[in-house]
C-alpha cells in the first residue's frame, strides 16, 4: 500500500466517526460526562475514605505503640514487686528463725530464772529456820568496809555466773 491509498482510507476513517459523532444525540454525551463527574467524585470519596483509614491506622498504631509501652512499664513494675516480694520473704523468713532462737533464749532464761527462785527460796527458808548465821551475818560483821565492798563484789560476779 502507498501513502495515496492510505490517504482515502484515513480520510474514509475520519469521516466515518465524524457522522457516528454526528449521529450521537447531545444528550448522550451530556450522560457520558455527568458519569465521567460520577465516577470522579467516587474517586475524590474514595480517596477521602483512604486517607481516613489512613488516619485511623496511624492513630491505632500509635494507641498500640503506647499501650505496649506502658505493658513494659506494667512488666518491669511487676517484676520489680515480685523481686522486692521475694526479698521481704527472705527476711520474714530470717526474722522467724531469728524469733525461733529468741523464744528458745527466753525459754532457757526463764528456767534459769526458776531455778534461782527455787534457790533464793530455800535459802531464805534456811534463813528463817537457823537464823542470820547462815552466811550473811559473817558478810556484814565486817570490820573493813572495803573488804566488805570487795566481798560483795565477787558474790556478784558468782551469782552472774550462776544464771
Amino acid at each position: 500500500m502507498s501513502p495515496r491509498s492510505l490517504n482515502p482510507l484515513l480520510a474514509g476513517a475520519c469521516v466515518a466517526a465524524f457522522v457516528a459523532l454526528a449521529g450521537v444525540p447531545r444528550p448522550a454525551l451530556a450522560q457520558a460526562g455527568g458519569e465521567i463527574a460520577e465516577r470522579r467524585s467516587d474517586l475524590d470519596e474514595l480517596k477521602q475514605r483512604i486517607r481516613e483509614l489512613q488516619d485511623e491506622m496511624a492513630r491505632a498504631e500509635a494507641e498500640r505503640s503506647t499501650a505496649q509501652k506502658a505493658l513494659v512499664e506494667s512488666e518491669r513494675a511487676v517484676s520489680r514487686a515480685v523481686r522486692e516480694l521475694g526479698r521481704i520473704e527472705g527476711e520474714r523468713r530470717g526474722a522467724e528463725k531469728q524469733l525461733a532462737v529468741l523464744e528458745g533464749e527466753q525459754r532457757e532464761t526463764a528456767a534459769r530464772i526458776d531455778a534461782r527462785r527455787g534457790e533464793l527460796a530455800d535459802w531464805v527458808r534456811r534463813h528463817y529456820v537457823h537464823g542470820a548465821a547462815d552466811g550473811v551475818a559473817p558478810l556484814l560483821s565486817a570490820r573493813d568496809p572495803n573488804q566488805l565492798a570487795r566481798d560483795a563484789h565477787y558474790l556478784e560476779h558468782l551469782g552472774r555466773a550462776r544464771l
